[in-house]
């Protein structure tokens, strides 16, 4: 975790530990995108415990420099019934891959990532080459 992650608002009683879950926050969710995941608000709060997406995003962007998506919406109805939406964040395949390939190396933890998902698009593209 090489690049500086700007902290914005009150970091609270211990802000070293508040420092520490953002960062994690922030490359968790690195991860999480670079896998072909896509993510919302409530997704962000249930799996990594953000409380402001938008932000971490954001971060995302400015500091590592990301190309992410914000066109989509998720919908669903909640437990009342009443339609809800809210933004949904993504990358595309190609801005992954410029992202992984510039930024790179073999310690990261993502490099697994990569290398596990071009396996399997190998196996999907070519699967009568393997069957062979």
């Amino acid at each position: 975790m090489n690049e500086e992650i700007k902290i914005h608002g009150d970091l609270g009683p211990d802000p070293a530990q508040s420092e520490r879950i953002i960062d994690k926050q922030v490359y968790d969710l690195r991860d999480h995108l670079l896998a072909f995941h896509s993510i919302n608000m409530v997704q962000a709060h249930t799996l990594y415990k953000i409380g402001h997406l938008p932000r971490r995003i954001s971060d995302l962007i400015e500091y590592l420099a990301m190309d992410i998506k914000r066109d989509r919406w998720y919908k669903w109805s909640d437990k009342n019934g009443k339609k809800r939406h809210v933004k949904e964040y993504y990358i595309t395949p190609e801005s992954a891959d410029n992202y992984m390939l510039n930024s790179m190396h073999l310690t990261m933890p993502w490099a697994k990532i990569y290398a596990a998902r071009k396996l399997s698009e190998n196996f999907v593209r070519e699967p009568h080459k393997q069957a062979c």
